[in-house]
């Protein structure tokens, strides 16, 4: 693997805490474990792979603040530090997208695949060559099982861990590693962190003792200390009424005398910091609560502007960066310039802490107007499905920016349902979560978007049970397709016509009542899918559907260019089914237009699209029938290569790209590069979970047949020729016969993946 040419990269995307104070001990126990300094420590040599540290403890006890002190005083150490919010698979896997961009390994492409991106950013880690050394800090990790597919990425460097908890074991996981649990501050530590924060307090008012009796008032916790000294900072009066203040109110009180271990020490911080909360005033309060919503971790700035007004103290960016320090100077959130060493205006982020998040929603004073700024802010923000509901790829680069915030609320919204607190939702709110499990099927993570499309059908459900036609009667037809597109994806046991003919129906519909064009994309979408569904079975049929699409979509001009994607495949879907029923010419001519239209496209945008490999490999498919076998293997070698950098090694269709490509390869002799291939997709099919067993029985069955062209004995392909045979046996559910050859395993196959 290349490395990359970037010498160094510095990812923390949190300032230094200029208050930082305490923690020597800690920070040595890091700095002896991290670094590998082999005079220290001559007993182990200088490539000694697997170094970790976890700092475990409390919620707010100061674990993130410890990581972010030892990235920049270690930060001349090391070559590359690296930054992961990791409390959860979908954003650790982000985390090393975010890395292999970084590090110049991802491809200039319109979609990328994210198990290609993470497989380079591991192999860096792990190719990392001498003059490099990278620390890598995992923020945020409660969940240890999320780790287990990448310890093998973590030799060759340095990780920092923080957790709630010690791993499990850790010991075993790794040759080198430590861990600590992080207590809350000592008295001396506490007093100095007081006098730090109020410096500019009258030296006569902040004696020893009045900064010691202020620790112990905030149980001597760091976040509520922080939080605490910045009100007192802010504040105009005089620090012996803010005490005498303090001797008043409850909520600050409760944390003396209460043990650390005890689980009543952890819901008096969170009791207590939910009393700080509600000594703002309530606009924002909303604010807070409203951002709540969003990933605590990375929170654009630019997200959090009101643009239809909403929110007075958001509706322009004076005011939000004026509301935002406010917020900052309470330590309720925390500033920050962005990932890596140069950002823009366009990077500023904002985080909060989650006890924070969590005390802002509890005791928000309306937690559904909060719940609803939040929607109104994202949909504003994550690119929405068009109305023409052509492909999103274009949309990508925003749609990954955005949907960590897009789950957040979706599951904060399970929350609150789960709690009884959550009310009827909104079409607004449905919408968004229908344009991100779009998405989501787009990028192939279709276990997200299961759970992102039951909200939206049972969110569409309640609606129309309740108020009935304050939602767009075609909506259910764009709930129907998202279903129909996960399901001919992810399942094989659910009929897709069902689905198909139910979204054409409801467009049909709306047509025939006047609220949907004639001419509308969404139509012409209608009856593509439906073709797509009936193909396998009915492929004249399926003719017939994607003819009326291509009718509706070449009608009118009025939307030309808001379905370049959709005709496109239109054409492409066609073409497959004219391929089926053998009529060369026209598949040809189909996939030549969808080739056409996306090459037009590419050149305008710059970037490749995965619909282009498609008709490239179809194509090729075509011109190998019409036995122009130069042309073919052009064709498909170059699908071949856009299907790797766009969908991976390992998706369905890239390895249909590799079979049809090895079939070339036999049909020009090029037996020892067909049966190279061959078993490399063979080796890929039997690491897929579930197995494909019709993907399997065919790659056998070529493979026999290319080991007899090579003349190798018979002993060698028989048996391989015996296996495809029998799980064919089982796939068409009756005996065998020598007449049955290569047609009948390809007619196991989905006719988009033959």
């Amino acid at each position: 693997m290349e490395i990359s040419t970037k010498q160094s990269w510095f990812g923390v995307p949190y300032p230094r805490n200029r208050w930082f104070t305490g923690r020597d001990t800690l920070l040595g126990r890091i700095t002896k474990c991290l670094l590998p300094d082999v005079r220290r420590q001559p007993s182990l040599p200088s490539d000694t792979a697997g170094r970790v540290f976890c700092i475990y403890g409390l919620p707010g006890i100061g674990k993130t603040h410890a990581a972010i002190e030892f990235a920049y005083r270690q930060k001349d150490d090391f070559t590359h530090i690296f930054w992961i919010s990791a409390d959860s698979v979908e954003k650790l896997e982000q985390g090393y997208i975010n890395i292999a961009r970084a590090l110049g390994l991802a491809q200039p492409t319109a979609i990328e695949d994210r198990d290609k991106l993470l497989s380079s950013a591991m192999s860096w880690t792990k190719a990392a060559q001498n003059e490099t050394s990278w620390l890598l800090i995992l923020d945020n990790v409660d969940n240890f099982e999320v780790l287990n597919r990448y310890w093998s990425g973590f030799g060759g460097g340095a990780v920092l861990i923080t957790s709630r908890d010690t791993i499990p074991r850790l010991s075993a996981l790794t040759s080198i590693s430590d861990s600590a649990r992080l207590e809350p501050f000592s008295p001396p530590e506490a007093r100095e962190m007081i006098k730090k924060r109020l410096s500019r307090q009258d030296s006569k008012e902040l004696s020893d003792e009045v900064a010691q009796d202020l620790a112990k008032r905030f149980g001597f916790y760091p976040l509520y200390m922080d939080q605490m000294t910045s009100f007192i900072e802010s504040d105009k009066q005089p620090l012996s009424e803010w005490c005498k203040q303090l001797d008043s109110e409850f909520g600050d009180s409760e944390l003396q005398e209460v043990d650390p271990d005890g689980l009543y020490y952890r819901e008096s911080v969170a009791k207590a910091i939910e009393t700080h909360v509600k000594r703002l005033d309530v606009p924002n309060r909303i604010v807070l609560a409203t951002i709540g919503f969003f990933d605590p971790d990375y929170i654009p700035e630019r997200l959090l502007l009101s643009q239809s007004q909403r929110m007075t103290n958001l509706s322009s960016a004076v005011k939000r960066q004026k509301t935002l320090f406010a917020l900052s100077r309470s330590s309720f959130i925390q500033l920050s310039p962005g990932r890596g060493t140069r950002s823009s205006s366009r990077d500023r982020c904002i985080s909060l802490h989650r006890l924070v998040r969590d005390s802002a929603i509890r005791s928000c004073p309306n937690t559904q107007e909060a719940f609803d700024n939040a929607v109104d802010m994202l949909r504003h923000a994550f690119p929405l499905h068009k109305l023409s509901r052509d492909h999103m790829v274009e949309d990508w680069d925003d749609c990954e920016t955005f949907q960590p915030h897009v789950l957040a609320l979706h599951q904060q919204y399970l929350g609150l349902n789960l709690n009884g607190q959550a009310t009827l939702p909104s079409f607004e709110f449905i919408e968004l979560i229908y344009s991100c499990a779009w998405y989501m099927c787009e990028r192939g993570r279709f276990n997200v978007s299961k759970g992102l499309i039951a909200t939206a059908q049972t969110g569409h459900d309640q609606i129309v049970a309740a108020k009935g036609d304050t939602i767009p009667p075609a909506f259910l037809s764009d709930i129907y397709t998202v279903q129909q597109f996960y399901h001919n994806e992810a399942t094989s046991n659910i009929s897709m016509v069902e689905f198909a003919r139910k979204a054409m129906d409801i467009r049909e519909a709306a047509v025939e009542q006047g609220l949907m064009d004639p001419y509308h994309p969404n139509r012409a979408n209608g009856f593509m899918n439906v073709g797509v569904a009936m193909a396998w079975d009915d492929p004249r049929g399926a003719i017939k559907m994607h003819s009326k699409a291509l009718e509706i979509r070449l009608g009118s001009d009025k939307y030309k260019d808001g379905q370049l994607h959709g005709l496109a495949l239109n054409y492409l879907n066609i073409g497959r089914c004219w391929y089926m029923v053998h009529h060369l010419k026209m598949a040809a001519s189909c996939f030549e237009k969808c080739l056409s239209l996306m090459q037009s496209r590419e050149c305008e945008v710059g970037k490749k699209f995965v619909l282009t490999a498609w008709a490239m490999s179809a194509l090729g498919i075509v011109r190998a029938d019409q036995n122009d076998l130069e042309t073919a293997i052009k064709l498909l070698s170059e699908s071949l290569s856009l299907h790797l950098n766009t969908m991976g090694d390992k998706h369905m269709k890239t390895l249909a790209c590799y079979y049809r490509l090895a079939w070339v390869c036999r049909r020009l002799g090029e037996f020892e590069r067909a049966e190279q291939i061959l078993r490399l997709i063979l080796k890929t099919y039997n690491s897929l979970s579930p197995r494909p067993q019709p993907e399997i029985a065919r790659t056998k069955f070529k493979l026999s047949q290319v080991l007899e062209d090579l003349g190798v004995p018979q002993s060698q392909y028989d048996p391989l020729r015996q296996e495809a045979s029998e799980l064919l046996a089982g796939i068409l559910e009756r005996e065998i016969t020598e007449q049955d050859g290569e047609e009948e395993y390809d007619s196991c196959i989905a006719y988009f993946l033959r």
